[in-house]
């Protein structure tokens, strides 16, 4: 366990984000699945597999593209208040 740490550690905090990010994501989109199999209700076969696994990485993607994505210079909201008359 300690090797693990300081392997967890040793990584830059922009690489644990983006793993945390894709963990979490990933493991939401699979949630429903997981407990359709604990439940017995599971409705297993290779393609369903597949798909599972492929809409998981893209959430995955996704929540990690849009954490790091920078804002358009045209969404940029000036407060009224603040614009010169």
């Amino acid at each position: 366990m300690n090797k693990l740490k300081a392997f967890w550690a040793s990584l830059p905090h922009q690489v644990q984000a983006v793993l945390i990010l894709f963990g979490t994501a990933a493991g939401t989109t699979l949630a429903k699945e997981l407990q359709a199999l604990a439940f017995g209700t599971l409705n297993f076969s290779k393609s369903s597999l597949e798909h599972d696994l492929g809409m998981a990485v893209a959430a995955g993607l996704l929540a990690v593209k849009a954490f790091y994505s920078e804002p358009s210079p045209t969404s940029i909201v000036t407060p009224v208040s603040l614009v010169s008359k």
